[in-house]
């Protein structure tokens, strides 16, 4: 996490890395740089506690079998992977609910899911993970405003949270290039990891 001041926006912005969230009730700008991850902006508009994360579901052998199953039925597929995106939700969902959100308040956005990696069984990671957000979203009744995932670029993304406005652009292929190897050494670190805490799975 990396905390600077823009003479831009002329407030704070915080950029956050894969796997990591933060939330705010102070209108900073959050900012994050994705491939294959995903970032959700969520909050309550109404009491103005909104948050981002950055996460990227681990990749296996049996990855292949695990997106299938998630397509067809996703209230039933409970593979390993999931852990780590429903965690990377659980922590936005419990620091907000710190902040003083209220969960029947929260709207959503979600960005990234591009085709720049694939897991060791040759799977879009990218499209394995909108899968799941959008079914997480779905089964908890969190409403989604609006995304912007898929394609073959990169996404810078810059979250204006006093306005509840997410601003995004393309990076050139040779920053997606940078973007793609630091998530390939983030997939592989995660695959050999465990989340904390305990987390029910819907």
């Amino acid at each position: 996490m990396h905390r600077s001041h823009n003479s831009l926006f002329g407030r704070e912005i915080v950029t956050i890395f894969p796997g990591e969230v933060y939330v705010t009730t102070t209108g900073e700008i959050l900012s994050t740089v994705l491939g294959s991850c995903i970032a959700v902006c969520l909050g309550d508009p109404v009491r103005k506690v909104w948050g981002m994360n950055h996460f990227m579901l681990p990749t296996g052998r049996s990855t292949t079998e695990q997106v299938t199953a998630l397509a067809r039925d996703a209230k039933n597929y409970y593979a390993d992977s999931l852990r780590y995106g429903t965690h990377a939700m659980e922590l936005l969902i419990g620091d907000l609910q710190k902040a003083g959100a209220e969960r029947k308040a929260f709207r959503a956005k979600v960005f990234g899911g591009a085709h720049v990696l694939r897991g060791m069984s040759g799977v879009d990671v990218g499209q394995k993970n909108i899968l799941f957000i959008r079914s997480y979203l779905h089964l908890e009744k969190i409403p989604l405003d609006s995304e912007d995932v898929d394609g073959e670029y990169g996404r810078k993304i810059f979250f204006v949270t006093a306005e509840n406005r997410v601003l995004r652009k393309h990076i050139l292929p040779t920053e997606t290039a940078l973007v793609t190897q630091e998530e390939e050494k983030y997939v592989r670190r995660v695959a050999t990891e465990k989340p904390t805490g305990t987390v029910d799975l819907f």
